[in-house]
């Protein structure tokens, strides 16, 4: 268990603390998450602006057409009522891009990098807006993607920005949001039975908070469906707390 505890931070567990824990107040961070991931393995490291905005832009209207609210501020609400009117196809892409040059970038490109105020201490890009028109991905970020193909992260991204704004739209706090879960629809749900539910369909979200680590043994798993090794999700309390008050909360994820 101690080894669990202070295993020593790679990259990946650099970039899973601030998909995980840097702030929530737009859903920005989790598009820009996701774009630098797909924008790692291109031949030149320097991203011009308008390349990372189609892809981030991408990710953001993807979600605003299935939950419209992706911020707890009001400032960004122009924002994505841009990507509502794309999804649409009330505005071109091209008008969406330039947009989200012009608009979306000015915090999350500063702020990417800080966790409870401070910045880690690795970088995944330098921002070269000024000079170059663009941001410059680090060598750390593009050999990690090389070697892992960021085949877990986007995964757990994806449902890190679900569980999100999920809690946005109940107007509740992430803290607060206990669930139980249906396997054969991948939904998050509150039900009324006595039947024990298989959770493991929820690795994608917790593998991050685990650091790709089983929590027992601590070998390295993955959560690629089709691999051999792909990891299971045992429960955490045993059932029979159901019988004593528990309710849903022994299927909570």
């Amino acid at each position: 268990m101690t080894e669990f505890h202070l295993v020593e931070p790679t990259l990946e567990n650099y970039y899973r603390g601030i998909i995980l824990f840097g702030a929530n107040v737009a859903s920005y961070k989790f598009a820009l998450g996701k774009s630098l991931i797909e924008l790692a393995s291109n031949s030149d490291d320097l991203i011009p602006i308008e390349e990372l905005a189609d892809h981030f832009s991408t990710h953001v209207a993807d979600h605003v057409s299935h939950t419209p609210k992706q911020s707890t501020r009001n400032g960004s609400v122009r924002y994505f009522d841009l990507c509502e009117q794309y999804n649409r196809k009330e505005t071109t892409k091209d008008d969406l891009v330039s947009f989200t040059v012009k608009n979306a970038f000015n915090d999350v490109i500063d702020r990417f990098h800080i966790i409870n105020g401070e910045e880690v201490d690795k970088r995944f890009y330098v921002d070269e807006r000024k000079t170059n028109k663009g941001i410059r991905l680090t060598k750390e970020l593009r050999q990690w993607v090389l070697e892992q193909d960021g085949a877990d992260l986007t995964p757990e991204i994806e449902s890190r920005w679900r569980l999100v704004e999920t809690a946005w739209g109940l107007g509740l706090s992430r803290n607060l949001v206990a669930v139980g879960h249906d396997a054969d629809t991948n939904n998050f749900i509150i039900a009324l039975n006595n039947r024990r539910k298989n959770i493991t369909s929820s690795r994608d979200a917790l593998n991050g908070y685990q650091r790709g680590k089983c929590f027992f043994c601590y070998d390295k798993i993955t959560i690629r469906h089709n691999d051999p090794n792909v990891a299971h999700v045992d429960h955490f309390f045993p059932h029979i707390l159901k019988s004593q008050g528990f309710g849903e909360l022994i299927n909570g994820v």
